[in-house]
């Protein structure tokens, strides 16, 4: 087994080898955000958000020279928040994707030319994402995502019509709707068009914003 290494930033080019393994590496460590809620009958209820985990550990020694200027300039990289690749056995392709939870760096004396110090890395999320194979990059590419209900807006969409006071009669009309994306006062969002085929004007717009929690927001043209 190889002792472990470093890409950074994350899938780039520079390799920080450790030279001396790390010392008191856990198993795993854990730490949730759960908010507890108990009445007065003595019942409980938990409301959990997330689960974090962490990777400490000791660097007893660095030597001093090539060594810990590397791990220093891996440091100024790392400390501003960027990810990085650490592989916890050089020799092995797996790796596991971290930030540096530390906002501070202390590379303290151990003895003649040989610095000990502790970090924290904080294993990295992806953001979450509307249910697509494909990257989105506006409202209309949006539009083709489909969910498991069919609706082809996303999980985090929904759709408002503005009632028109003329009634639409027609079926055809009332099923030929066409979604696009639109701006109102400076904010992105999706205009659902409900076209007539009679002879006046029955069209209505509603814009579709994503639901963030419980909170939505609808503005009509």
């Amino acid at each position: 087994m190889a002792f472990p290494k470093i890409i950074w930033p994350s899938g780039g080019g520079n390799t920080l080898q450790f030279v001396y393994p790390p010392r008191f590496v856990p198993f795993r460590n854990y730490k949730v955000v759960r908010h507890d809620n108990i009445a007065s009958s003595g019942a409980k209820e938990f409301v959990f958000e997330r689960r974090d985990e962490f990777l400490p550990f000791t660097l007893e020694y660095s030597k001093i020279g090539a060594d810990i200027q590397a791990w220093d300039s891996f440091v100024l990289n790392a400390i501003q928040g960027n990810a990085f690749d650490y592989y916890a056995d050089a020799s092995l392709a797996q790796f596991t994707t971290y930030t540096l939870e530390d906002t501070t760096w202390d590379a303290a004396f151990k003895s003649l030319g040989l610095f000990g110090f502790k970090m924290v890395f904080r294993k990295r999320l992806g953001w979450p994402t509307v249910p697509s194979t494909t990257l989105l990059y506006n409202f209309s590419d949006a539009l083709q995502t489909v969910d498991p209900t069919g609706s082809g807006l996303g999980t985090n969409w929904v759709q408002y019509t503005k009632p028109h006071p003329t009634p639409i009669t027609d079926p055809l009309a009332q099923s030929s709707a066409t979604i696009a994306a639109t701006s109102y006062d400076g904010a992105n969002g999706l205009v659902w068009q409900t076209a007539s085929s009679g002879a006046f004007n029955t069209s209505e717009r509603g814009i579709c914003f994503p639901i963030f929690g419980n909170v939505f927001w609808n503005l009509y043209g």
